[in-house]
This record gives C-alpha cells, sequence and structure tokens, in this order.
C-alpha cells in the first residue's frame, strides 16, 4: 500500500483524487496548499509519502517553487513529486522539469492513465 499526498488548493480536487486512491488500496493525504503540503512533510517523517500529486496554480506559494522546497531538503529530496496542473505549456513543464519535477500530468488526464503513470512509485503493475 503506498502513500499519495495530493496538494490542490481547490478541495474537491483533493478529496475526489483522495477517495480514489483509497479505493484503489492506497492511503491518500490532502494538503490544502503548499505551505500545507511543506508542514505536513516537516510533522510525519514516519509516514513519508510514496509520491506527492502538486498543483501549480495555488495562492500561497505555487508548485514550481514549493517543489524547489521539498528539493532542498534532504530528507525529501527523493521523493517522487508530480506537477498535476490544469497548464500544460512549455514554459511550465521547462520550469517543472528545472525544479526537478518526476513529471508533469495534466488535471483532465483520465484517472487511470494517471494511476497508470503513477504504477511504478505506487508498487503496482500497470
Amino acid at each position: 500500500m503506498a502513500t499519495v499526498f495530493i496538494c490542490d488548493d481547490h478541495r474537491e480536487v483533493c478529496e475526489v483524487l483522495g477517495r480514489l486512491f483509497r479505493k484503489l488500496g492506497h492511503r491518500a493525504q490532502c494538503a490544502f496548499g503548499a505551505r500545507e503540503l511543506l508542514a505536513l512533510l516537516d510533522v510525519t517523517p514516519r509516514q513519508e509519502p510514496t509520491v506527492i500529486l502538486l498543483d501549480v496554480m495555488m495562492p500561497d506559494i505555487n508548485g514550481v517553487d514549493c517543489l524547489h522546497v521539498i528539493r532542498a531538503n534532504p530528507r525529501t529530496r527523493h521523493l517522487p513529486v508530480f506537477i498535476y496542473s490544469a497548464l500544460h505549456d512549455g514554459p511550465l513543464i521547462d520550469a517543472a522539469r528545472a525544479a526537478g519535477a518526476t513529471e508533469v500530468v495534466v488535471k483532465t488526464t483520465p484517472f487511470d492513465d494517471l494511476t497508470a503513470r503513477l504504477a511504478p512509485y505506487l508498487g503496482v503493475t500497470p
């Protein structure tokens, strides 16, 4: 069983994805903004996520800047972080990759396709 941290400022997105991952037998933890995600990562070293889905456009800290913080921390720099965004343009993809994103996934990606892309990190075969 994997642990997925979902970071999005839209509660509905977090809650729906959380339910879907739980139906697959995984644990899911929602953070409703980058600051909340970073705080969650600081207080849960024993329940470290298996993978993080990180939105880009958030009111507190954008996802790319949050990813820089995650990658700068020796304890979290190894975590697979998927940028999960409604935007899918060249500059965003370049910035996300430069910040150390594992991959960039568009929010309109069907859930089955999303889980297939995350499968190697979730410990399942697609």
